[in-house]
Order: C-alpha cells, then sequence, then structure tokens
C-alpha cells in the first residue's frame, strides 16, 4: 500500500521571510488545499538455496517491486517506476582448513537508476560446528570487501558466536562525489541471531 499526504498550508515561502522568521500572516502562493495519494502496490519474489554439503551451499533469488506501477503524484501523471531485483551468491568452506569465502553478487534495476553490488566475505573459523547435531554452532570472524559499480567501495566485518552475530560495514564512494564527500562514507552496524527450532537440523534465519 502507498499513501503520501501534502499540506500546502503547512508550507512557508520566500516571500514570508522577515529576516527573523517567517511571518504566516503575508500571503504566500496559492497551491489549494490539502492533497493526498493512494494505491496500492504489489510485489513479488522467488528465492532458491541448494546444499550440497554442510560447508557448501549456493543460493539465487529474483524479485520485482511495484508491479502495478501505479501513479503517485498529486495533479500531475508521475507513476512508480518497476524495481527488479537479482542476487546470486555461495558459501564454501575449503576441506580440511579454517577458512571459507563467500561471493555475492547483487543488482537492481529501476527505471534509469541501476545499482550492482559484488565482491565477497572471507570466514576464518574458531570452532567447528558439532558433527552430528546442532547443539554446538560454529565460531567464527568474517571480512569482507565489496565494490557498488563506478560509485564506491563497502569493507564490513562481522564475528558470530554461538548463533549470535554483530557486524559493522563501512561505504565510501569513489566517483566524483568525493571530491566533496571527502571520501567520507557511512557506517552501519548489524546484529543477528540463528535461533535453532530443531536441534538435529533445522535453522530459523
Amino acid at each position: 500500500m502507498y499513501q503520501r499526504s501534502l499540506n500546502p498550508e503547512a508550507f512557508t515561502w520566500e516571500s514570508q521571510w522577515t529576516g527573523i522568521g517567517f511571518n504566516d500572516g503575508i500571503p504566500g502562493e496559492l497551491m489549494g488545499g490539502s492533497r493526498n495519494a493512494f494505491n496500492f502496490d504489489l510485489g513479488a519474489g522467488l528465492f532458491y538455496k541448494h546444499q550440497t554439503s554442510i560447508t557448501n551451499k549456493v543460493y539465487v533469488g529474483l524479485s520485482a517491486g511495484h508491479l502495478l506501477a501505479q501513479e503517485i503524484g498529486f495533479n500531475v501523471g508521475d507513476k512508480l517506476e518497476r524495481r527488479y531485483t537479482a542476487q546470486f551468491g555461495m558459501s564454501h568452506r575449503f576441506d580440511l582448513t579454517n577458512f571459507g569465502i563467500s561471493p555475492n553478487i547483487y543488482a537492481m534495476l529501476q527505471g534509469n537508476n541501476m545499482n550492482i553490488i559484488f565482491g565477497s566475505n572471507f570466514e576464518f573459523y574458531l570452532q567447528d560446528r558439532s558433527q552430528r547435531t546442532l547443539f554446538v554452532n560454529p565460531k567464527y570472524i568474517s571480512v569482507g570487501i565489496y565494490h557498488r559499480y563506478l560509485e564506491g567501495i563497502i569493507v564490513n566485518f562481522q564475528f558470530v558466536y554461538e548463533g549470535l552475530g554483530i557486524g559493522f560495514a563501512y561505504d565510501s564512494n569513489i566517483n566524483k562525489l568525493r571530491t566533496h564527500s571527502k571520501t567520507l562514507g557511512g557506517l552501519e552496524i548489524a546484529l543477528s541471531y540463528d535461533l535453532i527450532i530443531n536441534k538435529k537440523e533445522k535453522f530459523i534465519y
């Protein structure tokens, strides 16, 4: 569901500026009364994961959002562009080692906008999970580097202990905007937990 509203009476205009503040008693531009836009939204997607062994899995996902391409404007034609998303990834731990790799690629297209991110995480296992049951979860450290196509570099770090994970990521642009941002980026913090509902085989993620 998509909904937004506009109340022109709450606006302030340049002509109302007195040098100290805005004077609502001075007439501003005429835009009419309140306006509302309301529409249903619809999306769909598929996700498939194939696990060949306890140390190797592959997954792929496809989705489409805003399938109805609904009007979102108040008084002019303004459609919400459909958004298409695809992702592919895998996780593999090398035999007889404490090292694993998890390459990923993500692509999003919406109208003239495109966002493609690709890279990999690298896992260093500190403790293996139990082989016959899942009473003991693996402990590992993961570091990763990703490239947002033509735009930025993303680095991340994650520590997972007994199903509880805490991660940090830093995203910095490398395109022409770096002259304005001074290469300063955004810091993200994530907290996750794997909840076991059947200690013999199944997880909720």
